[in-house]
């Protein structure tokens, strides 16, 4: 006879519990089914949703990187500008610029006048608010305010092979210099700024540079981002101010302010290296501009807020006053 209990020592199963067991191991019940669905969808909204904020903190953390970096740039060329807005050290070893002439914002050179019309100069470079209205050097019919500055780097270490003009002592050009322009210089056009044929062994040559930094405003030209321009001439032969070109792209706001610093009192009284007083009405301030600049965002991909700045332009010709 058979026993009822398999070898296992458990009672064999019917037919029917044997259907019920198999259904077990196959597969879950449509219940469970739906249960695992909803689960699983609550899941992956929930990681969607982390995934999102995460994209859009790291798309914040990028646009913000981008507009430090626009705006150190804007900055580190103002700086590399102003730096050489003036004649090199040791150009001037007597300290004869006068604080009338520094009040004046140093009587910068006419922008639309050609360097070398200009003949023998004591002062060159500087910084200066030039208006375009009513002038023909400048393309375009819109008139707008804009920086110049004018730079002179000291050759040959700062100059490159490239074509521009140099500044020539009085002393290259052979023959007895007066007295009068025995510190001076005047400008050449040359295809080659790295040497000084006229005067090889001179000490004290340059580069001169003249840079017009301009605004567009969103409403200037429709469809087209904020950016601060640069113009610069483009030759000697037809002396003209070329096409501004886009230096800073999406700079929300610009504007450049008159500053007037406190002129230290040992300058009120030094002219030449002697102690004369100077007249009244040029004894309180010296003038010089601030700037007070803004960054965006790019719209496209972050909604960050400006990031604004403000810089004080101070370049060497107003440096040598404070020192004298």
């Amino acid at each position: 006879m058979r026993s009822r209990f398999d070898y296992t020592g458990l009672p064999p199963l019917g037919g029917r519990q044997f259907e019920k067991a198999a259904q077990v191991e196959a597969g879950m019940s449509l219940v469970e089914c739906l249960v695992a669905n909803a689960l699983t969808l609550t899941l992956l909204a929930l990681l969607m949703a982390t995934g999102a904020q995460v994209i859009q903190s790291v798309n914040m953390v990028a646009a913000r990187a981008d507009q430090q970096l626009r705006l150190h740039q804007l900055g580190g060329f103002l700086d590399s500008a102003l730096g050489y807005a003036g004649p090199p050290p040791g150009w001037k070893g007597d300290s004869r610029l006068l604080a009338e002439d520094a009040l004046a914002a140093l009587a910068v050179s006419d922008p639309c006048a050609a360097p070398e019309s200009l003949g023998y100069r004591h002062e060159w470079g500087g910084v200066a608010l030039i208006d375009t209205a009513g002038s023909n050097c400048f393309p375009g019919s819109a008139a707008q305010t804009g920086l110049y500055i004018e730079t002179v780097r000291p050759c040959p270490e700062a100059c490159a092979a490239d074509e521009g003009y140099v500044l020539i002592p009085a002393a290259c050009d052979g023959g007895e210099v007066a007295e009068g322009i025995r510190m001076a210089w005047r400008a050449q056009w040359q295809t080659d700024r790295s040497t000084l044929p006229v005067c090889a062994a001179a000490a004290t040559w340059g580069a001169l540079d003249r840079l017009f930094l301009v605004y567009r405003r969103v409403s200037d030209v429709p469809d087209s981002l904020p950016a601060l321009r640069l113009q610069t001439p483009v030759s000697s032969a037809d002396y003209r101010w070329g096409a501004a070109e886009v230096l800073i792209d999406g700079v929300a706001r610009w504007t450049v302010l008159q500053a007037e610093l406190p002129l230290p009192g040992a300058i009120r009284e030094v002219v030449d290296g002697q102690r004369e007083p100077l007249p009244h009405h040029v004894t309180e301030r010296l003038s010089a501009f601030r700037v007070e600049m803004a960054v965006a965002a790019d719209a496209a991909k972050s909604s960050a807020a400006l990031l604004s700045a403000s810089k004080l332009l101070v370049w060497p010709a107003l440096i040598r006053v404070y020192a004298l």
